[in-house]
């Protein structure tokens, strides 16, 4: 029996039903809806990272392609990150905002590459935008060899922050944005980074030895004295008679020791084999004058010079500069003589090089003011005399380091023998000077997506 209250239950229950799959519809729709946002959102994001990204890429080969630094001293070094003119140091990439750099044509270059500058995908139909930065954090002052000229000038090795802004579509009304913090710096290869360096071998005979000496504490003697007298060859090395390094060897091809103790006694701190062999780049060719010069007391200046020949108990003063010159040998108690005020004297010489019984005088007593680069083939001599402070390059001769005198520097050469006495004290501060720079890299990286 039906019963008169039941009627239009049906109906009721039918479009409860329906509102029910109603808001499951609409809940649908709406998470539908959330996910597409999020989608894009996250797909636009991803893009202003991209073109974020790209600001980091393309200052960082600008940094390795485009730019030279100037010395340190036109900074305020005590602050971080470092002032010019009051301001921090900086390369702008934003509309609006000003460079601070000391170079104008610099800045300008800079800012023709990383301000607003546009980037179009590869359907041509959306674009990107970025703004970049850039902040010096710090700067280093060197003195910087190029191997491809062998000039030695100032420089200075830097970290830089980057600052980079991707827009996805239009900066004034990006659909998406990401921000790319990361820091650069460059750092630098020692030229003259072991007591001895020989493409071809070293050859030692006692009684000698290698050590080194930091010029931060003063000069070589007392405590002042350190295990820092490496040694290396492409090839082989071989000692004996009482030699001792006191550093590391490394070698290519063969490491001999005669000595009665085993060979961990002669070279300190062990003995290694080189990963691969170490470039010896060749000098460039240099002009050479034809005045000839004989030491009789009188001062000469920098330029170019046939011969230079010292003998009979003379001596020849230099003044500070370069001096590119055919011939030069000092011989029989002669001295030439530099001036202990100069900040650098660079010799590059031609057909012959050979200190024999005589002296190059450096009062300085700083080797990284005196640097001799022989491109000859006959063997190059420093032997006899007072202590010889500076570095030699010959990467075509051999160097004979002879006599009972000391060696303070860094001597490279096609190969090198050592006897008679004579010590060579490594010269430490030359590992950070008179470096050839290596690319800009990152250290550090940060994002944020908006």
């Amino acid at each position: 029996m039906r019963l008169k209250n039941e009627q239009g239950a049906a109906l009721i229950t039918a479009l409860l039903v329906m509102s029910s799959f109603t808001l499951l519809s609409a809940a649908i729709v709406f998470t539908v809806q959330a996910d597409v946002q999020m989608s894009a959102n996250y797909k636009y994001g991803q893009q202003a990272y991209y073109v974020a990204n790209a600001g980091i890429q393309r200052s960082l080969d600008w940094f390795n392609t485009s730019y030279a630094s100037v010395p340190t001293s036109n900074y305020n070094a005590t602050k971080v990150p470092l002032e010019y003119g009051g301001q921090p140091v900086s390369f702008s990439g934003k509309p609006g905002v000003t460079s601070n750099y000391p170079t104008t044509s610099t800045a300008t270059s800079y800012e023709s590459i990383l301000n607003n500058q546009g980037l179009t995908a590869s359907d041509g139909t959306s674009t990107g935008t970025i703004q970049a930065n850039a902040t010096l954090l710090r700067s280093r002052s060197v003195n910087l060899l190029n191997l491809t000229t062998f000039a030695i000038t100032a420089g200075a090795l830097e970290r830089w922050r980057l600052d980079s802004i991707g827009f996805w579509g239009s900066s004034a009304n990006p659909v998406g944005r990401s921000e790319v913090s990361a820091v650069i710096e460059q750092q630098g290869a020692p030229f003259w980074g072991r007591a001895l360096w020989a493409n071809v071998s070293i050859a030692m005979s006692g009684p000698s030895f290698v050590d080194s000496y930091d010029p931060n504490l003063g000069l070589y003697g007392g405590s002042n004295v350190g295990n820092a007298g490496d040694i290396g060859s492409n090839g082989s090395i071989a000692m004996s008679g009482s030699t001792v390094v006191f550093g590391n060897a490394m070698y290519m091809s063969t490491f001999k020791s005669w000595d009665a103790a085993p060979y961990t006694t002669s070279v300190r701190e062990g003995t290694s084999v080189l990963p691969q062999p170490k470039a010896f780049p060749p000098i460039p060719a240099f002009s050479i004058g034809t005045t000839d010069v004989t030491g009789n007391g009188q001062t000469i200046t920098e330029g170019l010079y046939d011969k230079i020949t010292v003998s009979g108990g003379k001596n020849l003063n230099l003044a500070c500069g370069t001096y590119n010159i055919n011939e030069l040998v000092v011989s029989g108690g002669s001295t030439i003589t530099l001036d202990p005020a100069c900040a650098n004297y660079t010799f590059y010489i031609k057909r012959t090089f050979s200190i024999s019984g005589g002296s190059i005088l450096n009062p300085s007593q700083d080797p990284s003011k005196c640097q001799i680069f022989y491109s000859g083939t006959s063997k190059a001599t420093l032997s006899g005399g007072s202590g010889f402070y500076g570095t030699v390059y010959a990467p075509n001769a051999q160097l004979d380091l002879s006599g009972a005198s000391s060696f303070y520097g860094s001597f490279m050469a096609n190969s090198i023998t050592m006897s008679g006495g004579g010590n060579v004290h490594y010269d430490d501060g030359l590992r950070r000077n008179f470096l050839t720079p290596t690319p800009y890299q990152l250290i550090t990286w940060t994002q944020k997506n908006y």
